[in-house]
């Protein structure tokens, strides 16, 4: 007969191996107790058993993918279970577990690939030395002569990626001297450096006052030093060699020329002399700028120049406005340019008044007022000449109005019945107003009819099937009444508001029941 053995997995199974009835009970491995099925003395082929780990106990650690369990030590306690990784492996979770209480504090690790990295390249005027490029390779760079080296010159592989950028060779810059009439500071010329520039006394630089070496070149050229801008007289600009020109070199000669308004007085000539400007004497005077024509006024010129004057006179019928007389001083007139404004018409006489003021020139003033009695102004009695017009038309004395009687069961406001002025009416309580209020005075009569005030009746009802036509209720006012179909008028139709009260009674609709017993 075939014999029956146990055979271990992550369980236990039954297998024939040769002769023999089942197998018997396996013994747990340490640490572990039979959880399935429990207490069974004979197990048929096929049989599977499984294990647990006993109270206390953790579940075995026996291999790491990529690595290895460098101590294994499954007991009651803290075991404590290390790991490490193969060469070009690096472990990903935590190199060591303990087992507490039969769970081990932590996931299990794992082994990860470490990755390559990308060839580097020489930079341009520089070399390489090492071209791995696995884990933990290294790249060591130098630049050739002439050339510095900017960055790291060792760079390290890890996990794929290079420790830093790869660095570059950058040239020098060439020599530069000390500028004429000045001097430089700074004496390395490689990538990055500085040298700047400073002019002796009198002198002035031209161009930058620092330049920098940027991969064998200047950022700029080479700054020089020139003689300072002449300082010339004001109200002066150089007319040779150029305007704006900054720079002089001995024996330069330098020409003048005198701003518009401004006469010269001197000589225009300056010349560089070792940085030191020579001049002789010269200076630009202020001249006033000449006057155009004046409309109705004749100018007399005596001179532009400072101290001169000129002299403005008006033609006949004109009158001079401002100064007559002007004066240079320094460059500008000492006041505005006057005017000549025309003389008016006579702007006339107004009836019922009288004007006074005969001098119609420009800037006088005529006045008006009424004369006769009960009559008042409407308009402007002060009348002003203004270059030939009016500033405003010529008034007129306007009539006053009769008083005027309060209506019956009203009353009156205002007390002043001359010309534009108003009067307001009002009507006593239970009374409305019929007409305008207020009414105005024009010209000695009222632009409106006095009011009245009428009284008011109560809103008459309306009957039982019956219509009220009208909505007006004052006094004289009337309104009639109509009866719905099959019902017949009893009573005036028509009622009329006399005073306060109706001059009726308001009637009444009846229908045919009505009428029959009245027939009896």
């Amino acid at each position: 007969m075939n014999r029956m053995v146990w055979a271990f997995y992550y369980s236990l199974i039954c297998i024939i191996v040769g002769y023999g009835s089942g197998c018997g009970p396996p013994t747990p491995p340490y640490g572990s107790t039979i959880i399935h099925p429990p207490k069974q003395e004979k197990h048929a082929d096929g049989s599977v058993v499984l294990f647990g780990c006993k109270q206390g106990f953790c579940p075995d650690f026996r291999h790491i993918l990529n690595g290895e369990v460098v101590h294994v030590s499954p007991s009651i306690g803290k075991a404590a279970v290390r790991f490490r990784c193969n060469k070009e492996f690096r472990l990903i979770g935590t190199p060591r577990l303990e087992c507490i209480n039969g769970k081990w504090n932590g996931m299990l690790p794992f082994c990860e690939k470490l990755r390559s990295c990308a060839r580097l390249r020489a930079p341009a005027n520089g070399t390489l030395q090492g071209t791995g490029t696995s884990h933990g390779a290294k790249a060591n760079f130098a630049c050739l002569t002439g050339f510095d080296l900017f960055g790291l010159p060792t760079l390290t592989c890890k996990n794929g990626a290079w420790s830093a950028t790869v660095p570059s060779c950058k040239a020098y810059c060439m020599k530069i001297k000390d500028p004429s009439n000045g001097r430089k500071f700074g004496t390395h010329f490689s990538h990055g450096r500085v040298v700047s520039f400073e002019c002796k006394s009198g002198y002035e630089l031209n161009g930058d006052r620092k330049l920098r070496c940027i991969n064998g070149r200047w950022n700029s050229t080479v700054s020089q030093c020139f003689a300072q801008k002449p300082s010339i007289p004001s109200n002066s600009y150089i007319i040779y060699p150029r305007p704006n020109q900054v720079n002089y070199i001995h024996g330069t000669n330098v020409f003048l020329a005198c701003r518009d308004g401004h006469y010269l007085e001197g000589s225009p000539i300056m010349m560089c002399n070792q940085s030191v400007w020579i001049k002789r004497k010269f200076s630009c005077i202020a001249s006033c700028p000449p006057f155009g024509s004046i409309k109705s006024g004749i100018i007399t010129h005596v001179t532009l120049k400072g101290g001169g004057e000129v002299e403005i006179k008006c033609l006949t019928n004109y009158t001079l406005v401002g100064s007559p007389k002007l004066s240079c001083i320094n460059g500008r007139w000492n006041g505005i340019l006057p005017s000549c404004k025309a003389a008016c018409d006579d702007p006339g006489l107004i009836e019922h008044g009288r004007k006074a003021g005969n001098d119609f020139s420009h800037g006088k003033i005529v006045t008006y007022e009424c004369t006769a009695p009960d009559y008042s102004l409407e308009g402007n009695p002060r009348l002003t000449c203004t270059n030939g017009n009016w500033d405003s038309g010529r008034p007129k004395c306007k009539a006053q109005c009769d008083e005027p009687a309060p209506p019956v069961h009203g009353l009156k406001s205002g007390s002043d019945f001359s010309h534009g002025q108003t009067v307001s009416f009002y009507c006593r309580f239970g009374y409305s107003r019929v007409g305008a209020s207020p009414i105005m005075c024009n010209d000695g009569k009222w632009d409106k009819q006095i009011p009245i005030c009428k009284g008011k009746c109560g809103q008459p009802r309306t009957p039982f099937k019956g219509r009220l036509h009208g909505n007006s209720f004052r006094d004289g006012d009337e309104v009639t009444y109509s009866c719905d179909s099959n019902y017949d008028l009893f009573g005036n139709a028509k009622l009329r508001c006399n005073g306060k009260t109706w001059n009726s009674d308001v009637p009444e609709c009846k229908g045919e029941m009505y009428k029959n017993v009245n027939l009896l």
